[in-house]
């Protein structure tokens, strides 16, 4: 779809950058992901969540709809190809997805230990931030977060959505929530 701009035809269009990732070593600094390569993406809209902005685009290489961080897009430029994925731009609630995507919602407050593989902590740190929040490396492979918690159902499908890749290392009292609540989702499959 065309509109005007500056009284021109403006036909939107994709970009491409390169996104940036957190270090370990120097949560400060952060590097090229995936060797410098270009993202090819058709951007829709711009989402503040937590004091930071996203793109809501249609990523070309996935072919649906992604958000990536702002202030970790590096050497935007415009492609000069058109926008794709209208169609599925217009099939999803902006809201709904938004919700779904950052929220975590409320419960009791802990402080909790989580241990991640390494290639996780720009997830994990987008999360949870750096304020109050401890990031180690435990050895080459994976780091822990030590950070406050809201505990719910929501934050446990969120942990849930790392699979096998996310361990809960305490307290163990969190440790068993987290357990009954998959024995408590496996029981309704029984």
């Amino acid at each position: 779809m065309s509109k005007k701009l500056d009284g021109q035809r403006h036909i939107p269009e994709k970009i491409t950058f390169q996104y940036m990732k957190s270090d370990i070593n120097d949560l400060s600094k952060q590097i090229v992901r995936h060797k410098g390569m270009k993202y090819s993406v058709s951007p829709y809209r711009l989402i503040i969540n937590d004091g930071n902005y996203y793109l809501l685009a249609f990523d070309d290489y996935s072919q649906e709809m992604r958000t990536y961080r702002v202030d970790r897009m590096k050497s935007v430029a415009l492609s000069g190809q058109a926008r794709e994925g209208e169609e599925v731009f217009k099939s999803i609630d902006v809201e709904t997805y938004t919700q779904r995507t950052f929220s975590m919602f409320s419960g009791v407050k802990e402080r909790v230990r989580i241990k991640f593989p390494l290639h996780l902590l720009d997830s994990v740190y987008e999360r949870f931030g750096k304020d109050k929040t401890i990031y180690q490396k435990t050895d080459n492979h994976h780091f822990s977060v030590v950070t406050d918690v809201e505990i719910s159902e929501q934050f446990f499908g969120w942990l849930c959505g790392f699979g096998k890749k996310a361990v809960i290392e305490s307290p163990q009292e969190v440790v068993e929530q987290f357990k009954n609540y998959m024995i408590n989702i496996i029981k309704q499959y029984e």
